[in-house]
């Protein structure tokens, strides 16, 4: 790692510095028991200020917890007649699922995106992915019966 004294902080610097603090925190956030690190920053020739995000290890950021009641509202919403509890909609949303031959758990809901709006992670993968409103309505309709048809 290069002296800053001397030199101007450029844009590969700023990703180089984030993966050598995330490195050098790492082992005090697990004796902590937390989970996270240095992310997005914004930066100049001297300066660079980075968005620190710490959760309690296994738990979920806001971020992921807001994207979660949005899913859980979403399944309610479309779904209103059927009457579905919170405890079953949470207990839908807590399983794995099988869609289009793929193993997914549902993670989150976002309603600003109009194309792929539904997180899921592929289970046998551990791969975080977006996908079509069609993902939700096959889970919804294999687990709860033709509610969402």
């Amino acid at each position: 790692m290069k002296n800053f004294k001397e030199s101007e902080i450029t844009r590969s610097d700023v990703t180089a510095i984030r993966d050598e603090l995330n490195k050098a925190i790492a082992d005090k956030l697990a004796e902590l028991g937390l989970d996270g690190g240095f992310g997005n920053a914004s930066y100049d020739a001297n300066t660079v200020s980075f968005k620190v995000q710490l959760t309690r290890a296994g738990c979920l950021t806001r971020e992921e917890q807001d994207k979660r009641e949005a899913l859980m509202n979403k399944i309610v919403w479309d779904n209103l007649e059927s009457k579905l509890t919170d405890e079953q909609v949470k207990e839908f949303v807590d399983m794995v699922h099988e869609v289009r031959g793929q193993k997914i758990r549902l993670t989150g809901y976002n309603f600003r995106s109009k194309k792929m709006p539904v997180e899921f992670e592929k289970v046998d993968a551990g791969t975080m992915h977006k996908g079509a409103e069609i993902f939700l309505t096959l889970a919804v309709q294999k687990h709860f019966g033709a509610l969402a048809a």
